[in-house]
């Protein structure tokens, strides 16, 4: 019995020394490093460029600097490209990406922000008005709020010139609604 004990001892001491070889192997790329065993592409931005399908074409994603296609590309003259928004290539926890140009635009100031190109990136182009909204007053129209309105007693507001009979569909008022009859209008009230 004792020869088995010292036998198990024996055989159980070995496993130390093989498991701290295993841990010493450990390259941190492992669940929860954020690596996830994937190779790193870069440590800083320069490490990047930007890149396209083809050695020509607009760039739609970035590589190393030191991708052989990209390198090979280098040595191809190609047109002058008009792109859409400047764009550059960066480096996010060790990967290449394509993000777009800080992009300053002289004094412009938008009420509905800015338009975005093909790339999703800001332009210097002020956005349109959301089809909800007026942008000037005769683009909407005075309605009544309720079955009644102000004229017989209940309330207005406003909508698009354009969605005025749908507005009316949506009230669902009878032929002959009940209103207190009297005119609770402001005389001042406008559509805007």
């Amino acid at each position: 019995m004792r020869f088995a004990i010292l036998a198990m001892l024996v055989l159980s001491a070995g496993c130390p020394a093989k498991l701290d070889a295993a841990l010493g192997e450990d390259n941190g790329a492992g669940s929860g490093s954020g690596g996830a065993g994937a190779p790193t592409e870069c440590y800083v931005a320069s490490d990047c460029v930007p890149a396209g399908p083809r050695c020509c074409d607009c760039p739609t994603h970035a590589v190393p600097a030191t991708d052989p296609a990209q390198r090979a590309c280098d040595e191809v003259d190609c047109e002058p490209m008009s792109c859409g928004s400047p764009m550059q290539a960066a480096c996010e926890y060790g990967r290449c990406v394509l993000e777009c140009s800080p992009v300053a635009c002289d004094g412009a100031s938008c009420a509905y922000g800015f338009v975005t190109d093909g790339n999703g990136c800001l332009t210097c182009e002020c956005a349109a008005p959301p089809a909800t909204e007026c942008g000037i007053d005769t683009d909407c129209a005075r309605v009544r709020e309720d079955c009644c309105g102000c004229a017989m007693g209940g309330e207005d507001t406003a909508v698009l010139a354009s969605q005025v009979s749908l507005h009316d569909a949506t009230l669902s008022c009878p032929a002959t609604p009940s209103c207190p009859g009297y005119d609770t209008c402001a005389p001042d009230l406008a559509a805007r």
